[in-house]
């Protein structure tokens, strides 16, 4: 698989040359669909002299203009596309990761991004929440509950133990009941062990 957690790619060229080629790209598509025009129209005016016939009136045509440039604009769309997809997963990136209430997730971070990845390929684009709430769900869930249990179970100890300060008295063995000892036989028996 590739690597997961490797930021997306960024073009390294600034925003002025990137305008530049765009702009030469968009006045050569122009330049090739005038020059295929008017070919057409010699081609076409040169066969109507021959037989004779009078030309028909062009009928006015609002988005020519728009059917030259689509071939050149379109792989320029897809590339805007793709750049503002890039700059809203580097954005749920930033934020996800730095959401204190996501601190968990940071240590499943390469199933996220594998998550995250995977669905940008079949063209899903999903947040790192969703693929985290998805983990946590399925793949996750049994290590997650038992993470849970063990955390659960550590503060019950924390708090019987901090609950019992000194020796309890179910750990001192007495020779006879406390009722039945004199107040001397019990101070001793007793010594050392705070209430």
């Amino acid at each position: 698989m590739a690597e997961s957690n490797a930021e997306p790619q960024q073009d390294s060229t600034s925003p002025a040359p990137q305008q530049a080629a765009l702009a030469d790209m968009v006045q050569g598509a122009i330049k090739q669909g005038l020059e295929n025009l008017a070919k057409e129209v010699q081609a076409h005016q040169a066969k109507q002299a021959q037989s004779g016939e009078e030309p028909p009136k062009p009928e006015p045509k609002p988005d020519s203009i728009q059917e030259w440039l689509r071939p050149a604009l379109e792989p320029t769309e897809k590339a805007v596309k793709q750049i503002e997809q890039r700059a809203a997963m580097v954005q749920d990136s930033v934020g996800f990761y730095t959401d204190a209430k996501n601190q968990d997730a940071f240590e499943f971070r390469d199933k996220i991004e594998d998550v995250v990845t995977n669905q940008a390929r079949q063209g899903n684009i999903i947040s790192r929440k969703d693929a985290w709430n998805w983990l946590r769900g399925g793949e996750l869930y049994d290590t997650l509950q038992k993470r849970s249990l063990d955390a659960t179970t550590l503060k019950m100890k924390e708090a019987q133990d901090a609950q019992t300060v000194g020796p309890s008295l179910q750990a001192l063995k007495l020779a006879k009941s406390p009722e039945q000892m004199t107040s001397d036989e019990l101070g001793s028996a007793l010594k050392g062990i705070s209430f």
